[in-house]
Formats: C-alpha cells, sequence, structure tokens
C-alpha cells in the first residue's frame, strides 16, 4: 500500500506528533524544545533540540530531522523499537485526519497534486519574526495587509480569541480577513518577499543592538558569564538566518497585497 507522504507532511504539525508519541516538550518563551532523537548525546536539561511545525533542529549536535525522521530516530534511538518509514508515515497520519485519507489509490488517470511551500523555512522565518506564538498544531492566520502607504511599517497584533499574531497597516484589525502567510505566498509572491525584506531588516537591526549588549556583559564578567556566551551564540546564528532572508529578497519591489 502507498501514502502520499506529501500530503501527510503537508497537512501535519511535528510539535503535535512529538506531542501524540511521547516525546518530552519543555516551553522556553515562545519556543518549544524536546531531547535530541539522534542517540548520540544526552543534555542536563531539555533545551537544546527546537521544535518546529515541519521537524526538529538540534543546536548540539546540529542534526536537522523532517517530521518522518524524527519520528524514526526517536523509536530507533530513544525507545529502542525501531519501525519502517511506512509505519512512522501512519503515526503521523494518525494526527490529521488517519492514515486512511492518504491512501494512494493506482490508476493511470491519478496525477500528482503539486505542493506550493514557502521558499523559506520555519527556522528562517522565525528569525526575521514572521511565526505566530501559537500553541502545538495551531494553524491560525499570520499576516493581514491592506492597500495604505507603501512605506508604513507592519504592525504586529494580537488576537486573543484566534491565539495568534497577524500583521496590519489599518487602524481596524479585522481577522476575519487574516491569511496565512502561505496564501499570501501563493497570492502575490513580490507582496511576500517585500514584508520579508522589510522584516529581515528591521531584525538585523534589533540583533545587532542586542549583540553589542552582550557582548559588554561578556566583556565585563571576563568570559565567565555562560548565559551571555550561550545567548549571543544564539543570536549570531539567527542574524545569519536574517541576512539570508535578506539577501534572497533583495530585489523585491515595495508592494501591497490588498484583500478584497
Amino acid at each position: 500500500m502507498t501514502y502520499d507522504k506529501e500530503a501527510i507532511l503537508e497537512n501535519s504539525n511535528a510539535i503535535d506528533v512529538a506531542d501524540a508519541i511521547g516525546m518530552d516538550i519543555k516551553r522556553c518563551g515562545s519556543t518549544l524544545y524536546t531531547n535530541c532523537v539522534s542517540g548520540e548525546h544526552n543534555e542536563s536539561h531539555v533545551a537544546h533540540n527546537q521544535l518546529f511545525s515541519t521537524g526538529c533542529f538540534c543546536y548540539t549536535c546540529g542534526k536537522r530531522y523532517d517530521t518522518v525522521e524524527m519520528v524514526r530516530n526517536y523509536y530507533r534511538n530513544v525507545l529502542g523499537s525501531p519501525i519502517t518509514f511506512p509505519r512512522a508515515l501512519e503515526i503521523i497520519a494518525d494526527t490529521c485526519g488517519g492514515i486512511d485519507s492518504y491512501i494512494i489509490k493506482k490508476s493511470n488517470s491519478w496525477k500528482k497534486k503539486e505542493v506550493i511551500k514557502l521558499p523559506f523555512s520555519e527556522e528562517k522565518l522565525d528569525s526575521i519574526g514572521l511565526l505566530p506564538k501559537k500553541k502545538p498544531g495551531s494553524d491560525k492566520v499570520i499576516v493581514y495587509v491592506t492597500d495604505r502607504k507603501e512605506n508604513e511599517s507592519l504592525i504586529r497584533k494580537y488576537d486573543s480569541h484566534n491565539e495568534c499574531y497577524y500583521y496590519i497597516k489599518t487602524k481596524k484589525t479585522d481577522p476575519d480577513k487574516c491569511i496565512s502567510l502561505l496564501t499570501l505566498y501563493k497570492e502575490d509572491k513580490k507582496a511576500f518577499e517585500y514584508m520579508c525584506h522589510t522584516k529581515a531588516a528591521e531584525r538585523m537591526e534589533k540583533y545587532d543592538t542586542i549583540l553589542r549588549q552582550l557582548t559588554q556583559i561578556v566583556s565585563m564578567s571576563k568570559g565567565k558569564n555562560e548565559f551571555a556566551i550561550d545567548l549571543a551564540e544564539a543570536i549570531v546564528k539567527k542574524m545569519e538566518l536574517c541576512q539570508q532572508v535578506y539577501e534572497k529578497t533583495s530585489k523585491a519591489e515595495q508592494k501591497i497585497f490588498a484583500l478584497s
């Protein structure tokens, strides 16, 4: 039996999956962490392997896993019970409608559905501040822009009802007109790229200020403030990701995405 892997990964959320299979999840501010699934090292506290909706990334060993490999490595290296690739897909599918919804029926008329994905990883979007502070499994809207002055900066608002952040350019905040980043990208790539470019510029300036402050703190402690050192390293990584987004969208034109 063949399963539609792309559809399963598109509809699933690795955070939900991690919770469903019993992985230890800890929250630090707006970030979720779990133990590394590589089996190569153990941490004194859960704060090194970051969870994203598409998988996880360990800052200690530098290994990145998509949702399928996260599940397979967790079963093999942590639980000591290896599972097959199809079985991993079944486990993931159970969190987003059940595996029966993703069985590919063999037919000459069947055509593979084109899946449109965002050009940047969640890690990069997070570095420029374009990921919402959301509960595990939430797919609530992120972006809302209307036809106002092109040079007006985006304002972030929090919708407590839908538990999400969204961005506006007007004084009116209508959550019903909010759209997701993926929808914005599908409808108007230039508007998406310009927004990412603007946010990346803002974040790089902020990261630079924070890094200077941390450098002073480390200097004053004569290199003994390990917390400041670790935080500075994390900021440098975010700056690098932010720079990549900024450079990739450097040719983006100022354009507003207007909702009808």
